[in-house]
């Protein structure tokens, strides 16, 4: 299949052309620039991508589909070269659920401990020898988009629209089995110009939790705990508090059962994200032995 990335050097872009390519996808791009780090990984790969820039002359009718970032503007001249040929057009939430359709998707969505919830959740399914893919930008992860025939995807959500010509929240493509919503109630509301707005996709986000789907969502925040608590009877509730913990000399050590397991980070905020990953992880079967043992390697 001819895919072609507006917007290739956004990181999560550029590593899901890298992804396609691996497959089997014939992969092109553009952009107005192109990060030396993603140029050099899509150069490795054998991607020529010529000069940065828009070339509306790359559309043609051989590209197959077009996947759009998030960063470009909607008067792109190649977006605009793709809908007079009516190819389609994907942001790369759409395109990452159709990819995924088969899988248990489970989003995270909500403040920048999302990002440590990702991470705690991949590390703990990797040491357990569980398959899973991922769709998550952070640093500490080498790629952020990892596709296989794996069972599970982990998606980090957020409420921004998906591209600049489709203005549905990006969380809501991927149409998830499992959700976390996390404290959100300090984050940046932008584009949602009042609180009532910005609760609204939230809303809808786990509304649309399927029958026998998860919500699983932090009962500290008012806001949170409001919204999860409504959710129709037949989609499980799992609330979560920071969990149990003591500081010794400046450092945070887990309570467990077993005896205190040390943790990188202090704050309150982190304490949260490992509650809210272990309530994750019991839902995917990892005991919370597993989930110890597991933590113990965590460096953070």
């Amino acid at each position: 299949m001819n895919t072609h990335f507006i917007g290739i050097g956004e990181r999560i872009m550029g590593d899901l052309a890298l992804a396609l390519h691996q497959q089997g996808h014939t992969v092109t791009g553009s952009d107005l620039h192109f990060p030396a780090p993603m140029l050099q990984r899509l150069t490795q790969a054998g991607l020529a991508l010529g000069k940065a820039g828009w070339f509306p002359q790359k559309i043609s009718q051989s590209i197959d589909q077009v996947i759009l970032g998030r960063q470009v503007q909607p008067d792109n001249r190649e977006i605009k070269a793709a809908q007079q040929l009516g190819l389609p057009i994907y942001s790369y939430p759409e395109y990452i659920y159709h990819d995924a359709a088969n899988k248990q998707r489970i989003v995270i969505i909500g403040g920048k401990e999302g990002g440590l919830i990702c991470e705690l959740t991949l590390q703990v399914l990797s040491r357990v020898g569980r398959a899973f893919d991922y769709v998550v930008d952070t640093p500490a992860l080498a790629t952020s988009v990892h596709l296989s025939d794996a069972p599970i995807i982990l998606l980090a959500g957020d409420l921004a629209p998906s591209s600049p010509i489709d203005p549905q929240p990006q969380s809501l493509h991927y149409q998830h089995n499992i959700v976390v919503v996390n404290n959100i109630s300090g984050e940046e509301r932008s584009p949602y110009p009042t609180p009532e707005s910005y609760l609204a996709p939230i809303k809808a986000l786990v509304d649309g939790s399927p029958k026998g789907g998860t919500v699983i969502y932090n009962e500290a925040d008012g806001l949170i705990r409001a919204i999860g608590e409504a959710t129709e009877a037949d989609v499980k509730k799992v609330p979560y508090k920071p969990h149990s913990h003591s500081q010794k000399e400046g450092q945070a050590y887990l309570t467990t059962p077993e005896g205190d397991v040390l943790f990188p980070y202090t704050d309150k905020a982190s304490l949260f994200a490992v509650a809210a990953a272990q309530q994750l992880l019991r839902n995917l079967a990892v005991t919370d032995q597993q989930f110890y043992e597991a933590l113990a390697a965590f460096s953070g």
